[in-house]
């Protein structure tokens, strides 16, 4: 990947998201009512993709309808983020087939070439040489959690900020008396929209450190750091050399302030060099009394 700048290095990824669920648990005062609700289990798949500089592809989102009633009178919604669909709601061949093609498409319009990190999902088994303008890193079996960056934390923040989104709705739900049923069938994939933002909220230097993290460390080989350095003269050396810390100033005031007695004595860290190391589990130390401490 090193032939790449970084903003040419690219993950992608899926995950799931129950864009209904609310929380298996929750708090309540003892003896007062409370209420609660069956668990949704309604899923949809979002595809999401990033590159080392932190800049963010708009969000795949997949669901089981072609057509979803709430988007024919919403059409504009649409821009945001690109739908799929298939029965199972999930990543195929065909699905991401096509997004890739459509990518090349664009990048052979910009003359741009880029690198594409990803899994050995099934669904990601394609014919890498229909895409001329990708290049494919797959990374090995079993290694996604320690070297993939979308798994080190920035799919996990993005779906801590869907659910602020989820829950600001629920709060003005309960403040227009709506019962939790009701709320939680009030959303629908026109909310869909809530992944945009929560995916627009997820920091550029969130994506970085998620890439840091996982110890991508561009390597600049062969390449010179051309800058101006700043000239110290003389005079500074010399300023530099004579000043004295001011806080070892006022250690060595207080020093000369003490009794002498107090100076006959060993000082903290002196006393502490004294110290005996005897076996793995204890420390002694050597006429402790003799020594006035």
């Amino acid at each position: 990947m090193t032939k790449y700048s970084p903003k040419n290095i690219y993950n992608i990824d899926e995950t799931a998201l129950f864009y209904r669920q609310l929380p298996s648990k929750t708090f309540f005062v003892s003896n007062s009512p409370h209420f609660g609700s069956k668990i949704s289990k309604e899923r949809i798949t979002i595809c999401l993709c990033c590159n080392q500089n932190g800049d963010k592809l708009d969000p795949l989102i997949i669901g089981k309808f072609n057509n979803p009633r709430v988007f024919q009178s919403n059409r504009e919604t649409l821009n945001q983020f690109i739908y799929k669909n298939n029965s199972a709601a999930w990543m195929t061949k065909h699905i991401f087939s096509n997004y890739l093609m459509n990518w090349d498409e664009k990048l052979e319009q910009k003359d741009e070439k880029i690198a594409l990190m990803l899994d050995n999902f099934s669904g990601h088994k394609i014919l890498e040489t229909d895409y001329p303008n990708i290049e494919f890193i797959w990374l090995p079996p079993g290694t996604t959690s320690h070297l993939q960056p979308l798994d080190n934390g920035i799919i996990k923040v993005f779906k801590d900020e869907y659910i602020n989104f989820l829950f600001k709705n629920f709060f003005d739900c309960f403040e227009n008396n709506m019962n939790l049923s009701e709320i939680v069938k009030s959303v629908s994939l026109l909310d869909a929209v809530w992944v945009c933002q929560a995916w627009h909220d997820v920091s550029p230097s969130t994506v970085r450190n998620c890439w840091t993290h996982c110890h991508y460390i561009r390597e600049f080989e062969g390449e010179e750091v051309v800058g101006e350095v700043d000239e110290v003269d003389e005079y500074d050396d010399e300023m530099i050399e004579n000043e004295e810390n001011p806080i070892e100033q006022d250690l060595n005031i207080i020093y000369d302030q003490l009794p002498i007695t107090s100076k006959d004595k060993l000082s903290l860290v002196q006393y502490m060099e004294q110290m005996c190391y005897k076996n793995h589990n204890s420390y002694i130390l050597d006429s402790v009394e003799s020594r006035g401490f």
